[in-house]
């Protein structure tokens, strides 16, 4: 999770486009690895050992950007460094993931079904120039429910990274 100073701003800027463009506020997130389903009880465990893996760091928000995925409707892109593409191998080296999908860091700042205009336009408001964010803690968050409510998740367990 990104520290509050970040974490307030960019909270800002997705409550605002909630008023103005409907659908959900969310608390703004890097995900590490998202989207697997697991049974597996020591998930918890396998989140602090990941946490104990990495120091606290800093990464840099660089364009805001579209897709035409609901949870990527409109983000801000993360900058490839170092720090944060290690976070991601350890993440899938705990977790036991042995895919090649292809990670691109990002914060998202709308999730929804808009069309392409109004994404432009979303992304044409949005002032937002390069922010360091500091993230200190991660979080395992369950979407169990995520099918029948998409502004669902839960927070299961939040672990500080090990200090430098």
């Amino acid at each position: 999770m990104p520290d509050k100073a970040s974490s307030n701003l960019l909270q800002k800027i997705i409550d605002d486009n909630v008023k103005k463009y409907g659908g959900f506020s969310f608390k703004p997130h890097m995900s590490l690895y998202g989207g697997f389903e697991t049974e597996d009880n020591s998930i918890t465990k396998k989140i602090e050992q990941l946490s104990l893996q990495l120091n606290p760091f800093t990464a840099i928000t660089t364009e805001v950007a579209m897709s035409t995925t609901f949870y990527q409707c409109v983000f801000v892109r993360i900058k490839t460094i170092p720090q944060v593409m290690n976070a991601h191998l350890k993440a899938k080296k705990t977790l036991g993931i042995s895919d090649h999908h292809v990670y691109m860091p990002h914060i998202s700042l709308v999730y929804g079904d808009l069309n392409l205009e109004t994404k432009q336009k979303i992304i044409d408001e949005i002032k937002l120039s390069q922010v360091d964010l500091v993230f200190e803690s991660i979080k395992l968050v369950g979407i169990s429910k995520i099918k029948e409510d998409p502004s669902y998740s839960e927070t299961l367990a939040e672990f500080g990274l090990k200090k430098i």
